[in-house]
């Protein structure tokens, strides 16, 4: 990949674009510090029983599917927002109540432009679409400064509105009820 970059300070950043679109509530807190001398990201503990690759090992099934399905679908479109490319079935932590915590984003804002999965996007939460449509280049650049710069917030941007693009698609196919929830 050009200009490939693994690094804390993504992670960083996505926890500031989760703030953004109503999703921190499915990420562990992200702050920066130093330690002997080195920067990285230190995260809040969860006390996860699983990760995915584990549930789908054991055939385990969330007792409410729904909603376990709707979690899923918030990750789905916060990954391709943020251009995640190390979204993996252990970067999806379970806790005891069936929450899904997102981990791991230092593979994240990507330059692409383009949607990395857009067969990922099938479903949408109504306040999360309204939160991306309404989403500024300039409250992208606040809440990730210093860990992103313009390349990365642009791609993000144009990301974004692939995905509002999606959604729109979808809702005049399928209806409004058969895409949001």
């Amino acid at each position: 990949e050009f200009d490939f970059v693994d690094s804390y300070k993504y992670t960083l950043a996505a926890y500031g674009v989760a703030e953004l679109v109503g999703l921190d509530h499915m990420m562990p807190v992200h702050v920066e510090r130093e330690w002997r001398g080195d920067k990285g990201a230190l995260s809040w503990w969860i006390d996860a029983v699983m990760d995915e690759g584990d549930r789908l090992k054991k055939k385990m099934q969330p007792p409410r599917l729904e909603e376990w399905n709707q979690q899923v679908y918030r990750m789905r479109v916060f990954a391709q927002l943020v251009a995640d490319t190390d979204r993996n079935l252990g970067n999806l932590l379970i806790d005891a109540e069936w929450k899904v915590w997102m981990i791991d984003f230092t593979r994240a804002f990507r330059r692409t432009k383009t949607v990395l999965a857009p067969a990922d996007l099938t479903k949408c939460d109504r306040e999360l679409l309204q939160k991306l449509r309404t989403l500024t280049a300039e409250q992208v650049a606040t809440a990730t400064k210093p860990y992103v710069g313009p390349p990365e917030i642009a791609a993000l941007m144009a990301r974004r509105d692939q995905i509002v693009g999606i959604f729109d698609r979808l809702i005049a196919e399928k209806g409004e009820s058969q895409v949001l929830y």
